[in-house]
């Protein structure tokens, strides 16, 4: 079980590093928090998901603002799916707004419910939070790597 990934000291796969999701996540400086989320493409015969993401990979240190709020472009590849759940939208939330999607991604174990999908062993499961519908989408897969584009 796991996934390769870049890690942001190496942007160009100088380095791979075997993970799942939550182990990605910390190799990022703010993890997915503020990411936005631009498209998913679930492919059912491939069991995989690609999520076209602008990651936040600022330093809240920095003191340069634009070293703070520095975004890139990637795209996060979720294989071995198993479940992919997405709660409906909150009634406010509207498509004519055309927000950008806010996002943040967490383990099913900082949850203070069950998610709604069990985890089989030697699968990883995780929660992508849409801030915009105040909704959640449900993860379980096996693999997962981030992509970082030009």
């Amino acid at each position: 079980m796991g996934l390769k990934a870049w890690p942001l000291s190496s942007p160009f796969g100088a380095i791979l590093k075997t993970m799942n999701l939550t182990e990605l996540m910390k190799t990022l400086p703010n993890g997915f928090h503020d990411a936005i989320m631009k498209s998913v493409l679930v492919d059912y015969q491939k069991h995989e998901v690609h999520i076209e993401l602008i990651v936040w990979v600022g330093d809240l240190d920095a003191k340069d603002e634009k070293a703070r709020e520095a975004y890139k472009e990637a795209v996060l590849i979720v294989s071995g799916l198993f479940a992919w759940v997405i709660d409906p939208p909150d009634l406010y939330w509207s498509p004519q707004k055309n927000e950008k999607l806010m996002i943040d991604i967490g383990s099913f174990e900082s949850l203070p419910d069950e998610p709604p999908v069990i985890v089989p062993s030697g699968l990883f499961g995780n929660w992508i939070y849409v801030t915009n519908w105040n909704a959640f989408i449900y993860c379980v897969a096996k693999t997962a790597k981030l992509k970082w584009q030009d």
